[in-house]
């Protein structure tokens, strides 16, 4: 399977972390998606897509590849895994909020999903992704819990890590769950990819 969209990789990144959720991980990413193929003078075509034959793969559930709120509550209080908030710095800050409540889960860095695609190389992924990603603080070398607002977004965290070949995992209640939830903790006082307090 491979997988591509036009805005750099999101939804792409969704689709493949359902197919692992489903038990499918033999899939690869179109780097750049729509927009670099396009950019490269590559050809299209338009009309309906002739269906590729039947296959004989089942779905088998994988829970592996979701965090629950839970899981991100635990890592929170000072778990094993690290949180990847992929929205944006205003958001992470509780300056504007999809949710009831603004800010962010205490602990969570943030690196917004936008610093995952190169405009001037047609949205492929960065060359230096992981300088991007420690330079943050995150350890790619520890487990990691991705989200954003409904795991759009960082579903293309997650795909970047899985690329990278890190230990992550999706949440995909993420705010509009835990900002939702009038017993979570939240902060609003911390610098982007900062260290959080409150």
């Amino acid at each position: 399977l491979i997988a591509l969209d036009d805005e750099g990789g999101g939804w792409a990144g969704r689709l493949l972390w359902t197919l692992d959720c489903l038990g499918q991980r033999n899939w690869h990413y179109l780097n750049g998606g729509l927009i670099a193929w396009v950019e490269e003078g590559l050809p299209t075509a338009d009309g309906a897509p002739v269906p590729p034959a039947a296959s004989s793969w089942q779905p088998t559930l994988d829970e592996r590849p979701r965090a629950l709120q839970q899981d991100v509550a635990a890592a929170s209080a000072g778990g094993d895994a690290q949180i990847w908030d992929a929205r944006s710095a205003e958001e992470y800050l509780g300056l504007r909020s999809g949710a009831a409540r603004a800010g962010h889960i205490p602990g969570a860095r943030n690196l917004d999903w936008v610093h995952l695609m190169d405009p001037a190389r047609g949205y492929r992924l960065p060359e230096d992704l992981k300088v991007r990603i420690e330079g943050v603080g995150l350890d790619l070398e520890h487990p990691l819990i991705a989200h954003c607002q409904t795991h759009h977004r960082s579903s293309l965290a997650y795909l970047v890590g899985r690329i990278l070949g890190a230990d992550i995992r999706g949440y995909d209640g993420s705010w509009a769950e835990w900002g939702n939830d009038p017993d979570t903790p939240i902060v609003t006082d911390a610098e982007p990819g900062g260290p959080a307090s409150g």
